[in-house]
């Protein structure tokens, strides 16, 4: 065990004290930035007589004393003027953003007083509490408030905008879940990035960066298939692949197709580890035997077997055995995967996704050769695309198994979980057989009051929705029509509602309704604060204590990487943790909340035989060692059905879905599915992308000026990039002013246009996070750029209930 080192042997020389007091005072402190919806990176901050003037990473395995420009621009994050200072109350209409300074007590007996009226009154499920995802650390805190509470609806907008797609997918295939697999890529012979831009997105880009490097100096060979020519498709050695917007699923089955005609794929992976010999009869539901054990096809014995005590199981054929009696005509899960593949040779698939036919036959060979060395992201955080997103996510997970990649060098290795998802498995009901990063301890909790009340997603359809709470379509519906029945009450974490979930104006129309008291809890005044009935001034992360857990370069290095408060809070600001423990006391709670936040943060790292005074000296603890492999789905056993990888899906909830309504977004067998919206009319109709900027935190940094200068133009993030050929078409040059609006939703906006070639012909494409109005932002109102999520209808995924955020169509022209 390796432990970080010293204070004093770490930071600089100047963290001495001068002898002079008339010299300034300059010390450093450990902790760790939360600048972006990643795990902390372990941060150390100068300060000169009190006030931060620089940040550094610390000096630990895999960060080396890198930080990204989000770590660097927490100081302005810290001391800029626009941050919420205070408890407000609303005094103006709803929207008008006009408010008045009050009391923590006058806001916490004001927010007690409605809240407890529908407790009392027996409806705790009229409170939903809204969470974004930059902010995790306190998830569990914010968890046992709503348990205590009674309220069933929790919503994160994470879920329902970021990874209720590929999280829904990990649950029918049996995979780790969500960040329980990563890519191992220093060992990688292969990297295949689909839709998928490590070194951007939003998150500690600077890990990638790294291991990157380190397979690139290595041969490994990188092919990145994106609508966009993106940070990750643009460094040099690796390959652009363009491929039309949202046919990922039509790509992911010409390169299966290739595998199994060429004969390129892991039989012996395939039949220890996945559900691909089960038969599956006429009727689409598999074969069992009276003691309901699946059966497969034993090759060595030509007859029946259960799927456990098969010698040979076969992987592809028809047979007709007889069980109870009874003929049976089934096909083998893999058969019923390789009609299905037929369908997609590499021309159709071509097609379908203008990515040239050779090229499928390329990839295949060159994944068959370095199997199972290989990488195909599945970054679930980042899987809600469009109404067929689940499906193809299930596709990723079926074409790692035919290359037999789980778990071993080079492959998709298996993350312990992290502090968070681990000691909250008792709130939300996680049994996911995954070890833990570190032996957290649970916090001070008491046993909870049952909670009767049904979620707003299962009063709506208890069969589907399996991995995404508070659906913005849903929650909406509740708060507008009181169905199934009302949302009359929220409070809003670290979630700017009106710039992260699409249809802004439906989510603006519910936000308007006089009887909807809202509480928003934030550092900044976003465009949904302007709405609030009442306001709460949260601390930023160098004010904060919190401890989390992560976990980096190839599972070798575990942190907690704790934020420790640097500096006392600037402002009559409040930690999360003491206004759920604040309120919790005004509500009557008090019993259930007899903790400080201290205590809270402490407890959790007694396992550890460490506390608070132990990081503030010594700075994040850490483990470093040799990664470990071979682990999942070998000896932790996937948690579906079959205790296998699965094919074809055999939970209950997906079979009865499909067997119902016939939709080929719940087939249990995954396929491609067009998108819902259709496809582009015209020379100026396009598909509208988005994503994540590698220097900008969605609506977390958008307010920073550090990260708002005027340079970043430069990189295109606040402009409409447009693809050349149809630009010229248009008559639009690069940084001309453009009109972009909706027939959808009605949403229309300026933006200057940036002319590239590294775009797809069909789309137009932005970056998340811009167009606020918020009329006390300062640095983020009216700066150039739009709210794509104006732009995007409420299309849904079927089966996960999430958001379709890359499925829109828009219209543009010149505008001057």
């Amino acid at each position: 065990m390796k432990k970080a080192v010293k204070v004093s042997d770490d930071i600089r020389k100047e963290s001495e004290l001068p002898g002079d007091k008339t010299e300034p005072k300059v010390e450093w402190k450990y902790g760790a930035c939360q600048g972006c919806h990643s795990l902390p990176c372990p941060i150390v901050a100068k300060l000169v007589d009190g006030k931060v003037v620089k940040i550094e990473g610390q000096k630990i395995p895999g960060l080396d004393g890198r930080i990204c420009a989000k770590g660097h621009a927490l100081i302005d994050q810290l001391y800029r003027p626009d941050r919420l200072k205070y408890p407000l109350r609303r005094v103006g209409k709803k929207g008008e953003g006009k408010f008045e300074r009050i009391t923590w007590d006058e806001a916490f007996s004001e927010i007690a007083a409605v809240l407890k009226k529908y407790r009392d009154e027996g409806h705790p499920e009229y409170l939903q509490l809204a969470y974004g995802c930059g902010y995790v650390g306190n998830l569990p805190l914010f968890h046992y408030f709503g348990k205590v509470y009674g309220t069933p609806n929790f919503s994160y907008h994470h879920s329902d905008t970021c990874s209720g797609s590929g999280t829904s997918a990990s649950k029918i295939t049996g995979t780790a879940g969500t960040l329980g697999l990563s890519p191992d890529y220093a060992n990688a012979k292969y990297v295949l990035e689909i839709s998928h831009n490590p070194l951007g997105g939003g998150t500690s880009a600077h890990f990638c960066t790294g291991t990157f490097n380190e397979a690139m100096r290595k041969g490994t060979k990188i092919v990145v298939v994106d609508p966009r020519l993106s940070e990750t498709a643009a460094i040099p050695g690796a390959e652009w692949v363009p491929i039309a917007p949202n046919t990922n699923g039509a790509f992911l089955l010409g390169v299966i197709h290739t595998l199994i005609a060429d004969n390129l794929y892991d039989k012996k992976f395939l039949q220890a580890y996945t559900n691909a010999p089960i038969l599956i009869q006429e009727d689409g539901y598999p074969l069992k035997d009276a003691e309901g054990n699946y059966l497969v096809w034993d090759t060595a014995t030509d007859g029946v077997k259960p799927l456990d005590g098969a010698d040979s199981p076969a992987l592809l054929g028809c047979y007709q055995p007889v069980v109870d009696g009874s003929k049976k005509v089934c096909k083998t899960a893999f058969q019923l995967l390789a009609d299905r593949a037929a369908t997609y040779s590499p021309e159709r698939a071509s097609e379908i996704t203008t990515v040239p036919a050779a090229k499928f036959k390329e990839i295949a060979a060159d994944l068959g050769a370095a199997r199972p060395a290989v990488t195909i992201n599945w970054n679930e955080p980042h899987s809600c695309f469009a109404t067929n997103s689940m499906q193809e996510w299930r596709l990723r997970h079926i074409l790692a198994m035919l290359l037999g990649n789980y778990d071993v060098p080079g492959g998709m290795y298996l993350k312990e979980l992290n502090n968070i998802q681990s000691y909250l498995r008792e709130f939300a009901g996680d049994t996911r057989n995954i070890p833990d990063i570190f032996p957290f301890s649970m916090p001070p909790v008491k046993p909870t009051p049952a909670i009767t009340a049904p979620s707003v997603e299962l009063a709506t359809d208890p069969y589907s929705f399996p991995c995404t709470s508070g659906i913005a379509k849903f929650t909406r519906r509740a708060i507008l029509e009181e169905k199934p029945y009302p949302i009359k009450a929220m409070i809003v974490y670290a979630n700017a509602l009106l710039n992260t979930h699409t249809h802004t104006q439906a989510y603006k129309r519910a936000l308007e309704k006089e009887d909807f008291f809202l509480v928003v809890i934030d550092i900044w005044p976003n465009d949904h604060t302007d709405y609030a009935d009442i306001v709460l001034p949260d601390a930023c992360s160098l004010e904060r204590l919190e401890a989390f857990t992560a976990q980096w370069n190839g599972g070798s290095v575990k942190v907690v990487a704790p934020l420790l408060p640097v500096v006392e809070p600037m402002h009559d600001t409040r930690d999360v943790a003491d206004i759920y423990i604040g309120l919790a006391e005004k509500l009557g709670l008090k019993e259930y909340f007899d903790f400080t936040k201290e205590e809270w943060f402490d407890a959790q790292l007694k396992g550890l035989g460490i506390d608070k005074k132990y990081l503030e000296e010594h700075g994040a603890y850490y483990e470093a060692g040799e990664p470990t492999y071979n682990r999942f789905p070998y000896q932790y056993k996937p948690q579906t059905p079959t205790e296998r990888l699965e094919i074809y899906s055999t939970l209950p909830s997906v079979l009865k879905l499909f067997k119902e309504t016939k939709d080929p977004h719940a087939d249990p067998l995954p396929n491609h599915v067009p998108m819902v919206i259709g496809e582009p009319s015209g020379d100026n109709e396009f598909y509208l992308l988005s994503a994540k900027a590698a220097i900008t935190e969605t609506s977390l940094s958008q307010d920073n000026a550090y990260l708002m200068e005027e340079h970043v133009d430069g990189l295109g993030l606040t402009k409409l990039w447009i693809n050349a050929d149809k630009a010229s078409k248009l008559g639009i040059k690069d940084d001309d002013l453009v009109r972009i609006w909706s027939e959808a939703t009605g949403g229309e906006g300026l933006i200057r246009a940036k002319v590239t070639e590294g775009l797809h012909p069909s789309s137009v494409f932005a970056f998340v996070g811009f167009g606020h109005k918020a009329k006390h932002m300062s640095v983020a109102k009216g700066k150039a750029g739009i709210n794509v999520n104006e732009f995007i209808p409420d299309f849904m995924e079927l089966v996960s209930g999430a958001a379709a955020c890359q499925e829109a169509l828009v219209k543009i022209e010149k505008a001057e």
